[in-house]
């Protein structure tokens, strides 16, 4: 079973960045809820 990440983004400037990367690379799946953007 694949692991899924849930990411809270409180600020448009403030995305996973570098995690973002390493989740890519472990091949990771994730969903971005953008706070900031009024998601809920």
């Amino acid at each position: 079973m694949r692991s899924r990440i849930l990411v809270f983004q409180h600020v448009a400037v403030e995305h996973p960045g570098t995690l973002r990367d390493m989740m890519r690379g472990d091949g990771l799946d994730w969903t971005t809820v953008e706070l900031d953007e009024g998601e809920v």
